[in-house]
């Protein structure tokens, strides 16, 4: 069923995911040091990454466990859940190349626009008021 619903997340979001996923799992290593073994990087993540659709304290809650354990067993297992998916995204986009046709590699690189011109920095400030909660909400990942 995962690998199901993994299917269904844009390729641009699953590669940054299984990224983050074995970035968590390799910072999981160092929790004799850090004390952030996987479940407590789940607490931390698994909120930002699983959100229920409609955000209330008891959805909240009546998720939490479920949420911090699922996100635990991807951060201990990032290959079982991604290497497959990554190398089928892989071929793909290796046969759109041949093809003839853009490929994700080459839409990957970032284009960062650089002014012809230099402006001096003012010294007044352009204060920005933020509205007071600023966090888009965000559909679950799975």
């Amino acid at each position: 069923m995962v690998s199901q619903l993994l299917d269904l997340i844009p390729p641009v979001n699953l590669r940054l995911l299984a990224s983050l996923m074995k970035h968590l799992n390799f910072v999981s290593t160092f929790k004799d040091k850090n004390r952030m073994d996987a479940a407590n990087l789940a607490i931390v993540w698994g909120p930002i990454l699983l959100r229920p659709r409609v955000e209330t304290m008891e959805t909240v809650l009546a998720d939490v466990a479920f949420v911090n354990s699922f996100i635990a067993f991807i951060i201990q297992q990032p290959d079982y859940f991604f290497k497959r998916k990554l190398a089928k995204l892989d071929k793909g986009e290796k046969k759109e190349d041949n093809q003839g046709t853009l490929s994700s590699s080459s839409l990957s690189t970032p284009h960062h626009t650089t002014p012809h011109h230099t402006t001096p920095h003012h010294t007044t400030s352009h204060h920005t008021t933020l509205p007071h909660h600023t966090t888009p909400q965000l559909t679950p990942l799975f």
